[in-house]
């Protein structure tokens, strides 16, 4: 949910790669789950984008297009009812 309210409000997520994190987050900014990888892989990237405002831009270009192909994803109502029924058929 969080990751969703980041990007409409135009900030970048970083994250660790767990969960359906994947589906929102860009693909540079998803960290190893592991504590310590985590934070040198977090490090270098929160580095970058306070350097690289072309990079923000970037990352967040790919957030945003995630966050639109998420959106036209079937409800959950929806994809089961339509599943049930093709069972039914």
């Amino acid at each position: 949910l969080t990751a969703f309210e980041a990007t409409a409000a135009g900030v970048p997520v970083l994250s660790a790669d767990v969960g359906s994190q994947a589906s929102l987050v860009a693909d540079a900014l998803l960290c190893p789950r592991h504590p310590f990888p985590f934070i040198k892989t977090a490090t270098h990237r929160l580095q970058l984008m306070a350097e690289s405002a072309a990079q923000r831009k970037i990352w967040l270009d790919e957030q945003v297009a995630k966050a639109a192909a998420f959106a036209r994803l079937p409800d959950a109502r929806t994809w089961v009812r339509d599943l049930y029924q093709g069972w039914a058929s």
